[in-house]
């Protein structure tokens, strides 16, 4: 914690769970959603599938400090992720995968972007006077080169430092 700000280095990829162990920050995170969808075109572009494809869709919010400080929306391919329930998303989707399903979790492509809240995005989450969010979208594959997990963070802009290193 710097300056009341979290820093979030994006050159790793970190759960919630392993952040509340190695930076020992106190993180808890709370289901909104979990489902089972398809047919929804923005996603079946991203993974290039068809309308019949299934995927788990997990809105979580993230409280730190007290406040709800993160909100994220994931969406993991039913065909690799076969099973989620209530204990696993708020537990560590992470550790299950890699743990009970033996995936194995390469890299993920990342993307920043600065939006205007939604009126859903302001219920969740508490952003006093801001009416903006840093937005994060996450491609996720596997060791094989697959799209497994598509995700979308949404962090208030006051409270996190994003840092990565660059190399020439």
């Amino acid at each position: 914690l710097e300056n009341g700000r979290f820093k979030n280095s994006l050159s790793n990829l970190r759960t919630s769970k392993e952040l509340n162990k190695i930076e020992n920050i106190d993180i808890a995170t709370n289901l909104v959603e979990l489902d089972v969808v398809s047919g929804i075109k923005e996603i079946m572009d991203i993974f290039e599938v068809s309308k019949d494809v299934l995927f788990y869709k997990v809105s979580r919010i993230r409280i730190l400090d007290g406040e709800a400080l993160e909100y994220e929306t994931t969406y993991f391919d039913r065909r690799l992720v076969r099973f989620l329930d209530k204990k696993i998303a708020e537990n560590s989707t992470y550790d299950y995968l890699e743990k009970k399903l033996h995936l194995k979790i390469s890299h993920s492509r990342r993307d920043i972007k600065f939006r205007y809240a939604t009126e859903d995005e302001k219920k969740y989450m508490d952003l006093k006077d801001f009416n903006l969010v840093v937005v994060i979208e996450s491609h996720t594959y596997l060791s094989n080169g697959t799209l497994f997990q598509y995700g979308v963070n949404l962090y208030r802009p006051d409270k996190f430092v994003f840092s990565t290193v660059a190399k020439r």
